[in-house]
C-alpha cells in the first residue's frame, strides 16, 4: 500500500517501524488514560482517514480478503462503543451506589 502511494522502497522499513511505534504509543496512552475520551476521538478519526487513504492510493486492496476496510471499521466501532459506554461509567471517586441507611 505504501509502495502504491509512491513511497520509495528504501524508506518503507523506516516508515513501517515508525507507524508500528506510533500504534504502540496510542495503545499505551489508551491504557494509561482510559477515562480520557479524546484518544477515542483520535482513534476514530485515524481509522476513517486510513480507509480514505487506502481507497485513494490502493483501491485494489478494498476487495481483498481481510481488507483494511473491515479492520479499520471494526476498530472504529470499538472506539464508538467506548465513547458511548464511557459517559456514566462509575469509578471509585464517582460511585453510583448509595450509602445504606440504618
Amino acid at each position: 500500500m505504501l509502495h502504491d502511494a509512491g513511497i520509495p522502497n528504501s524508506h518503507l522499513l523506516a516508515i513501517m517501524t515508525s507507524l508500528g511505534l506510533i500504534e504502540i504509543c496510542i495503545a499505551s496512552l489508551l491504557l494509561i488514560f482510559w477515562q480520557s475520551r479524546w484518544l477515542l476521538w483520535v482513534t476514530l478519526a485515524a481509522m476513517f482517514s486510513a480507509v480514505l487513504g487506502v481507497s485513494i492510493t490502493s483501491p485494489s486492496f478494498l476487495t481483498a480478503a481481510f481488507n483494511p476496510v473491515t479492520l479499520n471499521l471494526a476498530v472504529a466501532a470499538l472506539a464508538i462503543a467506548g465513547l458511548l459506554s464511557g459517559k456514566n461509567l462509575p469509578t471509585a471517586s464517582n460511585c453510583l451506589r448509595k450509602i445504606p441507611e440504618n
